[in-house]
């Protein structure tokens, strides 16, 4: 009888780790679709078709009316399937994000699935514009990293970089997940990566901690040990190893160390390097822009004629200027990865560059004609708000910091000072700016109109061009002191 009864118990005990596999391996199959599903949609821009809401994953959690968050549309709204994309695409993050929450919960894990979602949920981040949903995007992102706490020790090099570079760029500051993510990469540390980092992973490493990095005596031991991350890392992957990096990532390697506070002497050979591959990719024929083309696309704005006579070109009726600097580009080659990385119409690593060189002040014209052809053929159609105050901020740093009598040269090929023609060059598109795009420039936040005015008076730009202050004047004060709503004294005389 109890031999009977023991084996009655273990048939039991088998059949129910059974049902208890078949029900985790059911979730885990069902995580691994609703990932795939929602991070192939996000990157296309589309939301979910209205004939699989609710039956997206088994389990899945649907919001109801009174889950909704500000921002949602209520019942009585057009149905999911007649919303625009962006829209059925911030419905869909909503109700993922619930469902994996749930999964976590019971323990349902699986690290590609989750880093599916998370990748989705930011790139549904860059389709949203309303500025509650995107509050609420932000605070589903981070919620849905702390998910990951409990298995950082166990995610792969690309899985632990990325999370750092979703932290520093939707600026998540989870303490234990930052620390766990640096013992994870230091030097020193069990089961660490450190020495098996590919050149995209030092990039992200070097350009997200210093925005996760808290300030404050209470953090200084986080500060310390990411100071020490980020030493070695640049010892063993940037001295000896930049020359295997691609050209955008030497500029963000660069721009990364200027923000660490590296003094030129130390980043010299990779400023010298950055400039030969520049220049190399230039005389090969692989860039297509002119420096004697002028911006005309973007509102029909025209850049100010400068020295020389006008003439108008018979293949694109652009106007060109002969006092201008010409880029000796040939435009047929065929385009390399630099190319791709530092010429491309959608990228600004040439931006990043020359504000990067600016800070350190170093100067080599002929690099300059060729980063200033870029900035000229992107400033009025590519750039935002941010990188038209960048490239004022540069300009500033090569036309207003005196240069010193005893000038000291770190880099080869360095120059004591801009020359004539790229003084021109920037002057002009400075001008133009001001002058002829206070369309645009109307719309910026009163933080960048200021830090354009400072700028500029340092330039003594305001000197040359009279009247050209009233438009900053106004934006900043005239509608704070005299608002239209208020009534004019001698309104009420006579």
């Amino acid at each position: 009888m109890i031999r009977t009864a023991r084996w009655v118990l273990r048939g039991r005990e088998k059949r129910l780790y059974s049902t208890t596999f078949t029900w985790r391996r059911d979730k885990l199959d069902s995580l691994k679709l609703l990932s795939y599903e929602f991070y192939k949609r996000s990157q296309s821009k589309k939301g979910v078709p209205a004939k699989l809401q609710g039956e997206m994953a088994p389990g899945g959690a649907m919001l109801s009316e009174s889950e909704l968050p500000p921002g949602e549309l209520p019942h009585g709204e057009p149905p999911p399937g007649e919303l625009p994309p962006g829209e059925r695409l911030y419905r869909e993050a909503i109700t993922v994000s619930h469902s994996v929450e749930r999964l976590y919960r019971e323990d349902i894990y699986n690290s590609q699935s989750y880093i599916l979602i998370l990748k989705g949920l930011v790139n549904t981040l860059t389709y949203v514009r309303e500025e509650r949903k995107r509050a609420h995007l932000r605070k589903l992102i981070s919620t849905f990293v702390g998910f990951f706490q409990r298995y950082v020790h166990l995610m792969n090099e690309q899985d632990v970089t990325l999370l750092l570079d979703v932290t520093a760029k939707c600026s998540i500051w989870k303490p234990e997940i930052n620390q766990l993510v640096i013992q994870r990469l230091s030097k020193g540390e069990k089961n660490t990566l450190f020495y098996s980092l590919n050149s995209k992973s030092v990039c992200i490493i070097l350009n997200s901690l210093h925005k996760v990095t808290p300030h404050g005596n209470h953090a200084q031991r986080y500060v310390r040990e990411a100071r020490r991350l980020i030493s070695d890392v640049f010892h063993l992957y940037v001295v000896n190893r930049y020359k295997n990096f691609s050209l955008s990532q030497m500029v963000i390697v660069l721009h990364s160390m200027h923000r660490y506070g590296y003094e030129k002497c130390r980043v010299a050979s990779l400023i010298s390097h950055i400039a030969q591959r520049v220049l190399e990719t230039c005389r090969g024929g692989e860039a297509s822009s002119n420096c004697g083309d002028v911006i005309n696309r973007g509102g029909g704005i025209d850049a100010l004629p400068s020295r020389g006579t006008k003439k108008r070109s018979k293949t694109n009726k652009s106007v060109e200027y002969e006092g201008d600097p010409p880029c000796e580009y040939i435009a047929e080659e065929p385009r390399t990865d630099d190319y791709a990385s530092i010429f491309d119409l959608h990228n600004k690593y040439e931006l990043i560059l020359l504000h990067t060189l600016s800070c350190y002040n170093y100067c080599n014209n002929e690099l300059l004609r060729v980063l200033l052809c870029e900035v000229k053929r992107k400033i009025f159609t590519t750039y935002n708000e941010k990188e038209v105050c960048m490239f004022i901020s540069a300009v500033s740093n090569y036309l207003a910091i005196p240069t010193t009598k005893r000038f000291e040269i770190y880099v080869t090929d360095e120059e004591s000072n801009i020359n004539e023609d790229n003084q021109m060059c920037v002057s002009e598109l400075v001008r133009t700016i001001v002058t002829k795009d206070k369309k645009r420039l109307g719309n910026y936040t009163k933080f960048s109109i200021a830090t354009i005015y400072i700028i500029l008076s340092k330039l003594n730009f305001f000197y040359e061009n009279k009247y050209a202050d009233v438009f900053f004047l106004d934006k900043l004060f005239l509608a704070k002191y005299f608002s239209p709503k208020k009534k004019n004294f001698f309104s009420h005389c006579g």
